[in-house]
């Protein structure tokens, strides 16, 4: 058998099929789109808390509290703010999530599904309310 030669049961004419499933043929479920945000908005939370803390250096160098001001009331500050508030939510009712998983609770299919399906929707409302409270 040489190297082009068609596995044994397999016919030269049957398409080869992939080994291990990738992105382009594996759709990802809910429950994992879900963990893999719940990463990401913890590393864009340590990112922003990095920003924030800039910020905070630029106003107490004496560039003054009228500059982040400007920079935060203006058109991409309010949506940076409302995206933060989100990614705050997000990671928050995730890692609940996570913690209840961690205490053995909510394995059950329908539970994961009804809990994946809650932490986008919790991370909403939470950011309305944030937000309209924030004025």
């Amino acid at each position: 058998m040489n190297d082009h030669s068609p596995p044994e049961g397999m016919s030269a004419q049957s398409p080869r099929r992939v080994l291990s499933p990738h992105l382009q043929v594996y759709r990802l479920p809910l429950n994992a789109w879900i963990s893999l945000l719940h990463r990401i908005t913890g590393l864009l939370w340590c990112l922003g808390l990095l920003g924030a803390t800039g910020l905070l250096w630029v106003v107490a160098a004496g560039q003054g509290w009228p500059a982040a001001q400007a920079a935060l009331g203006s058109p991409w500050g309010r949506v940076a703010s409302i995206l933060a508030i989100y990614a705050l939510w997000f990671h928050w009712a995730s890692g609940l999530r996570h913690l209840l998983f961690d205490f053995g609770f909510g394995f059950a299919a329908p539970v994961v599904r009804v809990g994946a399906w809650a932490v986008p929707w919790v991370a909403l409302l939470g950011t309305g309310l944030l937000w309209s409270w924030m004025g």
